[in-house]
């Protein structure tokens, strides 16, 4: 039997720990899980050190959503997650399909999740992957070209029944040289319509990076937060947070919690 340790993360998955190799198999179902895991298997300091980064606690979230959803107009009820690729989208269908009543609908659907009749036309809570190949034909893919996601940003804000936009920002090699600052304009303009129209429009992102990454870390979560927008530690904390916006505060998130977003269950 071999000593070395592993982490399987499956995207919606069951989160178990098999006790046959010793626990030298963690078998987790999100991102955010999966980098908890991993620092589990690297010992007790590193795992805590990931959990102080990465997690938030559902108080402290509640809390923190709570002043974006008291903001809210009436009549304001969706969700339009604009991602810029195909693995933050599916993780955001897992955790919004667990959480929101009544349909989710995606132009890369898994699990439950409903196909739009147009990508290019959300409806009711939408969460759209940008990187898919009816948006890359003929153009860069986002995560390089933001002008498609900046288009729709402005496209979403116009609708009264949004509530939340929640987008992922990739930072790295191959990424654009600053994707945060080339959407803050649409992210001012996308409020300034909704403020215009007698409503307020809750932006809550992810900064998916590294603090040596080339575009800033650091810096790129001071200016999303410049123009209004929440930033949270990871994707799956950041879907949560937008369903409980929109659902002004009434999502049950225990099974989030313990599935997705912590080491719970078996461990």
């Amino acid at each position: 039997q071999g000593k070395k340790k592993y982490v399987l993360a499956f995207i919606g998955g069951r989160q178990m720990q098999d006790n046959r190799t010793g626990g030298r198999i963690i078998q987790v179902g999100s991102l955010a899980s999966a980098v908890l895991a991993f620092a589990k298997q690297a010992g007790n300091d590193q795992f805590l050190k990931a959990t102080a980064k990465t997690s938030v606690s559902q108080e402290d979230l509640m809390r923190a959503m709570e002043k974006e959803w008291t903001k809210l107009s009436d009549g304001q009820k969706y969700i339009r997650a604009l991602y810029t690729g195909g693995t933050f989208t599916y993780e955001a269908q897992v955790i919004l399909s667990e959480i929101l009543p009544g349909s989710i609908y995606s132009n890369a659907p898994i699990l439950n999740v409903k196909e739009m009749a147009s990508s290019l036309t959300s409806e009711a809570n939408s969460v759209v992957d940008l990187g898919e190949e009816e948006f890359t034909q003929g153009r860069a893919h986002p995560m390089i070209d933001p002008t498609i996601r900046k288009l729709r940003i402005i496209e979403e804000a116009k609708d009264p029944e949004v509530a939340v936009l929640l987008m992922d920002f990739v930072l790295g090699y191959g990424s654009h040289p600053d994707p945060v600052g080339a959407a803050l304009r649409e992210i001012r303009e996308a409020k300034d319509l909704a403020e215009k129209g007698g409503r307020y429009l809750s932006v809550i992102s992810h900064v998916c990076g590294a603090t040596d990454d080339i575009q800033g870390y650091e810096s790129s979560i001071s200016k999303l937060q410049s123009v209004g927008a929440v930033v949270l530690p990871t994707n799956a904390i950041a879907a949560t947070g937008a369903a409980l916006v929109a659902l002004r505060g009434k999502g049950n998130i225990e099974k989030i919690y313990s599935q997705y977003l912590t080491l719970g269950g078996e461990f």
